[in-house]
C-alpha cells in the first residue's frame, strides 16, 4: 500500500513537472515567434562578382521572404546578363570600344568597365511593407559614372506594382508630376525648376497646362509613367526615386521626393491591401 502510494505520488510529480515544461517551451516559442515578426529584414544577402580583363561587376541583393516569385534575383540576373553580353567579345559595346582602342587593353590608360549593384532595405510596421531602393552604378569611361535606381516593395501577399498602389488616368498621372515638381521646388538648394520641369515631363504639355503633347513627348522618348515607376511605401507616404540627372544636377546624385499619404490621396488605389492596412 505504501510502495503504490508512493508510485501514484511519484508519478503526480512527474506528470506536473512535464506540464510545466510544455507550458514554458510553448511560452518560449510564442516569444520566439513574436519577435520574428519585429526583426530587420532580410536575413541574408547575394553577394557575387564576376571579373575580366574588360570589365568589372559587383552586385549584392537581398533574400526576401515575401519575394515569393524572385522578382529581385530575375532583376538583378538581368542586368548582369545584359552587361556581361555587352561587354564581352561579340558584345556590341566591347566590339566599338577595343576597335577604339586599336586592340590595346593597358589597364592604366582604359579602366574596366564597371558595374556595382547595391541597396538599401527600409521596414515600414505600420503598413507591414518591406521596400527596397537599389542603385546601378555603371562606368563606362570619363570623369564620372551613370547611376540609375531601382525599387521593389513587398507584403505578405508579394510584390506590390504600381497599378496595384496606384490609380492613374493620364490627368492624374500631370497633377501627380505636378505635385512631384511642387514639393521638389521648396528645396531651392538641391532643385531648379528647368531641371525638375523637364525631368517630369511639365514641359510636354500644351498650353492649357494639363493636355500632354504626345509630339513632343514622342520626339524625347518620355511617358508619364517614368515619373512613378520608382517608388517606396513607408509609413511617412510614398517616396518618388529618380536616377540620376534625371530632376537635379549630378551633384545631387539620385534624388528622391517624398509625399505624404493626405497628398497621395487622390492617387492611390483605395482597393488595394496597402490602404486597408491604416
Amino acid at each position: 500500500m505504501i510502495i503504490h502510494q508512493i508510485l501514484r505520488s511519484n508519478r503526480l510529480r512527474r506528470m506536473v513537472l512535464l506540464l510545466l515544461a510544455m507550458t514554458v517551451a510553448t511560452g518560449a516559442c510564442r516569444k520566439k515567434e513574436a519577435s520574428n515578426e519585429v526583426n530587420i529584414i532580410p536575413l541574408e544577402k547575394h553577394q557575387n562578382t564576376y571579373n575580366t580583363d574588360f570589365y568589372h561587376i559587383s552586385v549584392e541583393y537581398p533574400i526576401e521572404q515575401w519575394d515569393y516569385d524572385g522578382d529581385i534575383k530575375q532583376f538583378v540576373d538581368d542586368v548582369v546578363s545584359y552587361y556581361k553580353r555587352d561587354w564581352s567579345p561579340g558584345g556590341f559595346y566591347y566590339e566599338k570600344e577595343m576597335s577604339f582602342r586599336g586592340g590595346i587593353r593597358d589597364k592604366k590608360q582604359y579602366p574596366k568597365q564597371e558595374l556595382v549593384i547595391r541597396y538599401e532595405k527600409f521596414f515600414s510596421p505600420r503598413i507591414d511593407i518591406h521596400a527596397y531602393l537599389f542603385t546601378i552604378y555603371v562606368y563606362t569611361g570619363g570623369a564620372n559614372g551613370m547611376s540609375t535606381v531601382a525599387t521593389f516593395n513587398f507584403n505578405q501577399n508579394g510584390l506590390i506594382r504600381s497599378d496595384e498602389a496606384m490609380n492613374l488616368s493620364s490627368r492624374k498621372e500631370v497633377q501627380l508630376a505636378k505635385l512631384i515638381a511642387a514639393t521638389a521646388l521648396k528645396d531651392r538648394e538641391r532643385f531648379q525648376k528647368d531641371f525638375v520641369y523637364e525631368g517630369l515631363g511639365l514641359n510636354y504639355l500644351y498650353a492649357d497646362g494639363i493636355t500632354p503633347n504626345a509630339e513632343l513627348m514622342g520626339r524625347n522618348n518620355f511617358q508619364f509613367s517614368s515619373v512613378y515607376q520608382n517608388f517606396l511605401l513607408t509609413d511617412e507616404g510614398v517616396r518618388f526615386c529618380f536616377d540620376k540627372y534625371k530632376i537635379a544636377a549630378g551633384a545631387v546624385g539620385t534624388p528622391s521626393i517624398l509625399l505624404t499619404w493626405d497628398q497621395m490621396n487622390p492617387f492611390v488605389e483605395k482597393k488595394s491591401l496597402l490602404i486597408n492596412s491604416f
